[in-house]
């Protein structure tokens, strides 16, 4: 019996873009990244380069899966 909405099967990468403008609002508000922190950050830009132009669910978690950006089809 499936749970929930199935969203954790679904790929989402409006989420990258939030955890990167977080990351850029705490360096340039003064805050500091470890250095291990900076380099999980570097890898995961990293990956998100090579997996970008995949079609996605959408943060609405949508069932059609296409290549969003916020929610608005490109």
């Amino acid at each position: 019996m499936l749970l929930g909405n199935g969203a954790q099967e679904q790929l989402q990468l409006g989420n990258y873009g939030d955890l990167f403008d977080m990351t850029l609002r705490y360096v340039e508000h003064g805050g500091a990244l470890a250095p291990q922190d900076a380099e999980w950050l570097a890898e995961a830009a990293d990956f998100l380069c090579r997996i970008w132009r995949l079609e996605d669910s959408s943060i609405w978690e949508l069932h059609d899966k296409g290549n969003y950006t916020q929610g608005t089809l490109r």
